[in-house]
């Protein structure tokens, strides 16, 4: 049995061991709607500064089966996406809170150690018997669609579809989210910043989806994020 007052709920490791632990125990349940109970629980009680990277992660996920509705992605395809949106940042284990909450730029000694958490990420999951296509999609979630991301500096349809969705979902988050240095970005300056980067960082089939169709669910999912 967890005991839950043994863990130190002020650091991002709580977080995101627990919220992993959680969903390990919501793969294996033959009752989906049972174990996320148990997983909103769990993460319900840590009480911290951290409790935005379990939130982001939720929303990447369900920003992600936005994106999967309009292209029509269904099946184990779906399912490992939702996955691997769920699980994208789970190398920040590894990153300091202080680094990960820093109101100023980052030094590039500090990038270093961010870049490295989706090849943390993979290492992490590989031995839990995560699906190769999910592990993929974590590593891969910070490529950009020319090329210029990381860790492997791959473009355009060498990128996993699920790691180009969930770099599109991912970025909306980011930006339609409080960070330390500043506050939420309007909608409409979100979508303008995807259109920007069209070709460079993301996938323009994905960005069209997203600042198209999809713009009033996602707003719904990024107001409900600032509740």
């Amino acid at each position: 049995m967890i005991n839950l007052a043994s863990i130190r709920s002020h650091e991002i490791f709580s977080t995101v061991a627990v919220g992993f632990l959680a969903y390990k125990v919501w793969r294996l349940q033959p009752q989906r709607e049972t174990a996320q109970t148990i997983l909103k629980g769990i993460v319900n009680t840590l009480t911290n500064k951290s409790r935005y990277y379990y939130g982001h992660s939720k929303r990447v996920m369900l920003i992600s089966k936005c994106i999967c509705d309009a292209l029509d992605i269904n099946g184990r395809d779906r399912e490992n996406i939702l996955d691997a949106a769920y699980l994208h940042d789970i190398g920040k284990i590894r990153v300091d809170l202080a680094l990960l909450d820093k109101p100023d730029k980052l030094t590039e000694t500090e990038w270093e150690t961010m870049r490295k958490h989706p090849l943390v990420g993979y290492d992490i999951l590989k031995d839990f018997g995560i699906h190769a296509d999910v592990l993929a999609m974590v590593l891969y979630h910070h490529e950009n669609f020319d090329g210029t991301g990381y860790p492997l500096q791959l473009n355009g349809g060498n990128i996993p579809l699920g790691a180009r969705i969930i770099r599109v979902a991912d970025a909306i988050d980011a930006m339609g989210s409080d960070r330390a240095y500043r506050k939420a970005l309007p909608f409409d300056v979100i979508n303008e910043e995807l259109r920007k980067c069209v070709d460079t960082q993301f996938d323009p089939d994905i960005v069209a989806k997203a600042t198209n169709g999809l713009n009033k669910r996602i707003r719904l999912i990024l107001a409900q994020g600032r509740v």
